[in-house]
This record gives C-alpha cells, structure tokens and sequence, in this order.
C-alpha cells in the first residue's frame, strides 16, 4: 500500500495484489489526502490532510485514521483517531504496540513559531503527545515503534544545512515517559 495523486490531484491510498496483478484505490476521502500509510497483518493506518495547499507540503489539518484490513480486502471502512498537531513537513508513519508515531511540524503557542515535534498517538485513547526536539538537536526519522518504546534517528548541530539528511545518534524513548516528555527535556 502507498499513497499517491492522482492525474486529478487528489491524495488516496492504493494497493497491490501481486497474484492477480492488479491495483486498485483502497482509499479516497472526501476532502483529505492521504500522504502516509503504515499497515500490518490485520491493520491499515494513515494520515490524511487537507486544505488547498496540501499538494505543495502545507495543510489546514491532519489527522490519523484507522481501518481493518484483511488479505482479501478491496474497500475499507476509515474510522478517525485522533487530529495531529501538524501543518507541514510530515515524515514517515510508524505504528506497532498500540502506538502511532510520525514528525511534524506545527506552530508551538510556547515559541510563537513553527517547530518539528515527534507526535506519538495512542492508538486505543486517542491521546495525542507532542514532544520537541532535545536542546540544540533535530528528530528526523521515526525508526521503530513497539509497546515499550520508539525509536528514533536524531541529528546533531540542526543549524548546518546536512542535518535533515543524516542521522547521527540513535534515541530510545520510553513509552511510559510520555507524559513526562511531552512537557518538555530537564534541563
């Protein structure tokens, strides 16, 4: 599964079955686009964003959607989770243990300006935690997400032009912690 445009413009989700040589559009929402998609076994999740300018990397809202998924499965039925604090620069979706997690970028009413945050959902209370980067450091990649942890591709030095496009040091993050981490790094 991957999310797509289409010649129209619109964001959908489509599939593949490599068997019958086939695709096919598993997901079209009226007025959102799917830009990332994370699936299992049993399980589709996407975020979905809107707004006229969603095409060029900016959009009004975001959000996270869920939908059952099986081997046979031609249409969906997408179910909301949770809106995500995010108005640009979305990067991969990672989903595993009863979490969601991507990076995105928002306005921060605490900085009065745009900041990228890891955004973690949990998957059955729909709670939402935004976490900022660590002090003079840049999250950039969601690399795994289990029931006890995520863990994630950090660079140093975020003011050199490179660091969006390099991972130097590997950061585990307790789910337990959360809380905790949402209001901010101990100084």
């Amino acid at each position: 599964m991957w999310a797509t445009q289409t010649a129209a413009g619109k964001g959908v989700l489509r599939a593949f079955r490599p068997a019958a040589k086939t695709v096919w559009t598993l997901v079209d929402q009226e007025g959102l686009n799917p830009v990332r998609v994370s699936a299992s076994a049993t399980d589709l999740y996407w975020v979905a964003v809107g707004g006229p300018d969603w095409s060029t990397g900016t959009y009004a809202k975001a959000s996270l959607w869920y939908a059952a998924l099986s081997a046979d499965t031609t249409d969906v039925n997408p179910a909301f989770v949770a809106d995500l604090p995010a108005t640009t620069g979305l990067a991969d979706l990672h989903v595993g243990g009863g979490f969601a997690s991507t990076i995105g970028c928002g306005q921060d009413a605490d900085v009065g300006a745009v900041t990228c945050s890891l955004l973690v959902v949990s998957l059955s209370a729909a709670k939402v935690w935004r976490i900022q980067n660590r002090p003079g450091k840049s999250f950039q990649r969601v690399l795994n997400v289990t029931s006890s942890e995520i863990l994630l591709g950090e660079a140093d030095h975020i003011a050199d032009p490179s660091a969006a496009q390099r991972i130097d040091s590997l950061v585990r993050l307790s789910t337990v912690d959360l809380g905790k981490l949402a209001k901010g790094w101990p100084r």
